[in-house]
């Protein structure tokens, strides 16, 4: 079943199916949310693997990382680290659903964590 949301609030569905003779009902609650599009990205941060950071607005904001595999950020503080090397881009919504920040973000080996990787074998526990 497809459904197709035509304005920002919520709903209620209520799904019913009869297992093994007995009769089954579940009430799903579906939020709707309105998702802006997305600007170009303000600025590139260059990272190193495992490096922290943290980046500040003026406003409350949600923060969201569009690849969690390379950069991780807690939602609520703007707390980001680089778990891998790769690209990935940074966004701050604000609580009126305005994007407020958005970043792209490297990360890459420092020369010492190649030399780590290539020379130590330290892929295999690094």
């Amino acid at each position: 079943m497809i459904i197709t949301a035509e304005e920002v609030g919520t709903m209620q569905i209520t799904a019913s199916a009869t297992v093994d003779g007995q009769e089954i009902t579940r009430d799903i609650i579906i939020h709707v949310l309105l998702v802006p599009e997305f600007p170009e990205p303000q600025v590139t941060l260059r990272m190193r693997y495992k490096d922290q950071d943290t980046i500040k607005t003026d406003v409350k904001a949600t923060w969201i990382s569009t690849n969690e595999s390379v950069v991780t950020i807690d939602p609520e503080t703007g707390v980001f680290k680089a778990v891998d090397v790769g690209d990935a881009t940074i966004v701050a919504i604000s609580e009126d659903s305005e994007v407020v920040f958005i970043c792209n973000v490297e990360v890459r080996y420092a020369w010492w964590q190649w030399l780590i990787r290539v020379f130590l074998f330290g892929f295999l526990w690094y």
